[in-house]
């Protein structure tokens, strides 16, 4: 059931991954997943999509859920590591139960906002309970989102090894994560090179260049911050943070106990 919803959602076909159509690819996930525990090759989609840089996994049961690789994520995940790392996240969601908990979380939360509604306000203040509910299941339920991918990050990199972590994270934050200061280099040499240097039109329109970027960083950072409690996943600079001290504890853990020869 959640293939053709899929699809549709991104407008894609899903292809399943066989030792057939893509052995490669299939025997990465299937050293994954025998890492992560699975006794049998859970269900791995590849959604055929050459702008989809993402991956994602679907169900409430372990038994019939499936995971999906975006095909440019699978294209430009530049390491082994790193692809095999979103695999073991994506296969964490499910061993972990992400889904169904997200959904009773969320379900608990909205339901408990209400009874306290009913039992606490009055008629005429209802209006504020549904406000309250509106604002509070979705920053709460977005908290709780960040808890489970925060735990799917550990579980993968404890699983297989922090370092495919930090690379994805960091592919991640190259790729998506807005620069907070601009490179003005390209300006400084125009200014200095430039004929018209002297001109005071120009060193206006460099100075109000300057200030709309400048300007265009703080509207966006503040808006970020703002937003920044509804995000259902840790910021890129906080997964690598965190994967970058697991990754730290795990090679002094390698080097305290060098495998066994």
């Amino acid at each position: 059931l959640h293939v053709p919803a899929i699809s549709i959602m991104f407008w894609t076909n899903m292809v399943l991954l066989t030792p057939d159509n893509a052995p490669k690819l299939y025997e990465v996930a299937e050293n994954v997943a025998k890492k992560m525990g699975y006794t049998e090759m859970p269900l791995i989609y590849l959604a055929a999509n050459e702008n989809l840089f993402n991956a994602f996994a679907a169900g409430f049961l372990q038994s019939m859920s499936i995971v999906a690789l975006g095909e440019k994520l699978v294209k430009e995940s530049e390491t082994l590591e790193a692809l095999e790392f979103v695999i073991a996240h994506e296969l964490a969601h499910i061993k972990n139960g992400h889904m169904l908990k997200k959904a009773a979380f969320s379900i608990v939360i909205n339901e408990l906002i209400q009874e306290l509604g009913r039992n606490y306000v009055t008629p005429q203040n209802a209006r504020y309970v549904i406000l309250a509910s509106s604002l509070a299941t979705p920053l709460l339920t977005s908290w709780y989102s960040r808890v489970c991918e925060r735990d799917a990050d550990m579980t993968a990199a404890r699983a297989l090894g922090a370092k495919g972590g930090v690379l994805f994270a960091g592919l991640l934050h190259e790729k998506f994560d807005p620069h907070v200061e601009r490179d003005y280099a390209d300006l400084q040499y125009e200014i200095e090179h430039s004929p018209l240097k002297s001109s005071s039109l120009f060193a206006a329109r460099v100075a109000f260049f300057r200030a709309l970027s400048k300007t265009y960083d703080s509207i966006r950072n503040v808006t970020l911050a703002l937003l920044s409690p509804f995000n259902t996943h840790p910021s890129n600079i906080e997964r690598i943070d965190y994967l970058t001290e697991l990754l730290q504890q795990q090679e002094a853990e390698a080097s305290t106990y060098p495998a066994q020869a």
